[in-house]
């Protein structure tokens, strides 16, 4: 494990980026360009993988990244002009820009602000992505070669078995109409079926009803790196909806973690001393005040088993790299959109500036 420590936001990726165009980056076996997998994670804390925070949190497979690679310890979100701070995060992520010169919160990307996926692309890469999408559609369109499933266009029902999906659209035409769900049928086929007026907002989902997130993104991103046969390198976004709320996971990795035995951590508070201006947003609202011990107990049960369900699915895309035989020519980027208070200091959210809880986010080369 190589650590290092130094004070950066998230755009130090797109220095990457540039490191890997300009410089080539030969492979020293096999003399070309490295593959790049950028996995970005939603909602997670520093202290969500275990060997970095040394958390009760199992991430055997994400540990194994962090003990093979680089660890940046304190890399941090700059910040947000809205609650809503993944939406700036990841577009500083993509172009490379620091907040003050976004376009307004981040929601849209104009034309004349060059994305990650375009840089890659017109140095012969071939660009892909799969998984969230916090950005306008046209920006989306011209950022990637292709992609496979895609969320977030709109439409929410606030759970991670009932999510609303889209196959790739290269005109970046998301509605409502093309939407569908992913969910089982009688004999435990999956199936396709379109959105109706019954879905309401969750969360109410379970293994029962369909697949998880993070298992159709995985499983995405595991069939494009299998079926690969182009000599170009490729460049893929991929992007986890989890560990976001709602803090849900298949029964196995909830057995992982029984609440009563969660141990708290140190700076556990019932109640925020004061209103930090964000006390009342969204995130705020999942659990009643005070944050007795067993909400406490309870939220960072859940939090851990779905980041534990993550690192399964994050541990089946590396095992396809290397059974594939590109392992050892793909650079893997994981990182996090912000973090996450889950009873720190009193909070839930991630509108907070506290270094363990709202800025904090894991960054691994």
């Amino acid at each position: 494990m190589r650590r290092r420590t130094t004070f950066l936001s998230i755009a130090v990726l797109w220095a990457v980026s540039h490191l890997v165009m300009a410089k080539g980056m030969k492979n020293h076996m096999k003399g070309k360009k490295p593959n790049v997998l950028v996995i970005y994670t939603d909602d997670h804390r520093y202290s969500g993988v275990h060997a970095l925070g040394g958390m009760a949190v199992q991430t055997p497979h994400m540990d194994q990244l962090a003990h093979e690679g680089v660890i940046f310890d304190k890399a941090y979100l700059m910040g947000a002009f809205s609650g809503a701070t993944c939406i700036p995060s990841r577009a500083m992520l993509l172009t490379g820009r620091q907040l003050f010169t976004l376009q307004g919160q981040g929601h849209q990307i104009p034309e004349s602000h060059t994305t990650m996926g375009q840089t890659f692309g017109a140095a012969g890469y071939e660009t892909y992505m799969v998984g969230k999408w916090h950005q306008d559609n046209a920006s989306l369109a011209r950022s990637f070669d292709g992609g496979a499933t895609v969320m977030g266009r709109g439409v929410y029902l606030t759970d991670h078995f009932r999510m609303p999906l889209w196959d790739w659209q290269a005109d970046g035409d998301y509605t409502r109409d093309n939407a569908y769900l992913l969910t089982y049928d009688e004999d435990d086929n999956e199936i396709r079926r379109p959105l109706n007026k019954d879905d309401k907002k969750g969360p109410t989902g379970t293994e029962i009803d369909g697949p998880h997130t993070s298992e159709i993104f995985a499983r995405e991103a595991v069939q494009y790196i299998e079926d690969y046969q182009s000599r170009k390198p490729w460049m893929m976004y991929l992007a986890f909806h989890a560990p976001h709320d709602p803090r849900q996971a298949t029964q196995e990795y909830r057995d992982m973690y029984p609440s009563e035995t969660v141990a708290l951590t140190p700076s556990y508070m019932p109640q925020h001393p004061f209103d930090n201006g964000h006390i009342f947003l969204r995130d705020e609202a999942l659990a009643s005040w005070p944050r007795t011990e067993q909400i406490a107990r309870q939220q960072l049960a859940d939090y851990y088993a779905i980041i534990s369900h993550l690192d399964t699915q994050i541990g089946k895309v590396i095992q396809a790299l290397k059974e594939s035989g590109q392992y050892e020519n793909t650079l893997i980027v994981l990182a996090g959109d912000s973090g996450l208070g889950v009873g720190n200091h009193g909070l839930l959210g991630k509108q907070n500036i506290y270094d363990e809880d709202g800025v904090h986010i894991p960054l691994i080369f």
